[in-house]
């Protein structure tokens, strides 16, 4: 099973963990890590290489991140190894539910789900409706 990370600034992983949960049921192998930003990126770094080595069953990691070039982004990539250790930014409900949903599949194989997964949540409702 991949194992999912979802990291990002405050308390949203924490938040999308709790609501993908209440929504399917029990949720297996998923972390969330928020980041306190009082904290050095030194720190914030021991803290997510810890969470992938609970995280990692041997089939591989998705680490979820919220905004692309923010500071929980920034230090996922320096975990990155394509086809291992795969990192998907812009996390929303969709895309965590769309992860849990396809946990059976490797990792590049699910980011590329899920990027695709969150491209298709994001609309504009009047579109939709007219």
């Amino acid at each position: 099973m991949t194992g999912i990370i979802i990291t990002g600034h405050g308390r949203l992983p924490e938040e999308l963990v709790t609501i993908c949960a209440f929504i399917l049921g029990k949720v297996e192998n998923i972390e969330p890590m928020p980041i306190d930003p009082s904290l050095p990126a030194s720190e914030i770094h021991n803290k997510l290489a810890e969470v992938i080595k609970k995280t990692d069953q041997g089939q591989g990691i998705v680490i979820l991140t919220d905004l692309f070039g923010g500071t929980p982004s920034n230090i996922a990539l320096s975990f990155l190894k394509p086809g291992y250790i795969e990192v998907v930014s812009g996390v929303n409900l969709p895309m965590l539910i769309k992860a849990v949903q396809n946990q059976d599949k490797p990792p590049s194989e699910l980011a590329n789900i899920l990027v695709e997964a969150g491209r298709k949540s994001i609309n504009q409702a009047s579109e939709i409706l007219s």
